[in-house]
């Protein structure tokens, strides 16, 4: 539909996974969503120390997050941010310090606004 996208700079595709790898310090991607708010799926890849994200919003960083050091393969989920207005909002993340536990994506989970309630008597048009 348009209102999704997904860009990056010096990925690599971990294809046995379906999973997205920032690989180097100053790699980066960019995630466009429409909603309000969203939360990243990761797998763990290795152990050891971990690799630093940077992670902005809209142009504005909210600060940073590190890749587990955990049973490698295993998945979980970190929250991004939540409660924006609704709308289309930009999610950048950019790695800032390499280790040997790499930030590999599989999923991008995008939150909506929840349905209002109607009115007593009150019809649903569209």
């Amino acid at each position: 539909d348009g209102t999704t996208s997904l860009s990056a700079n010096a990925v690599s595709i971990v294809t046995t996974n379906d999973l997205l790898r920032l690989t180097t310090t100053a790699d980066y991607l960019y995630f466009t969503f429409v909603g309000t708010g969203l939360d990243i799926v990761r797998v763990a890849e290795g152990t050891g120390t971990a690799n630093v994200l940077d992670i902005s919003v809209d142009g504005s960083s909210i600060g940073s997050t590190t890749a587990y050091s955990v049973v490698a393969g295993s998945s979980y989920t970190d929250k991004i941010v939540s409660g924006l207005p609704y709308g289309t909002h930009i999610v950048r993340f950019e790695k800032t310090a390499s280790g040997s536990v790499d930030h590999s994506f599989r999923a991008f989970k995008v939150y909506q606004p929840k349905k209002p309630a109607l009115p007593a008597g009150a019809v649903e048009l569209a």
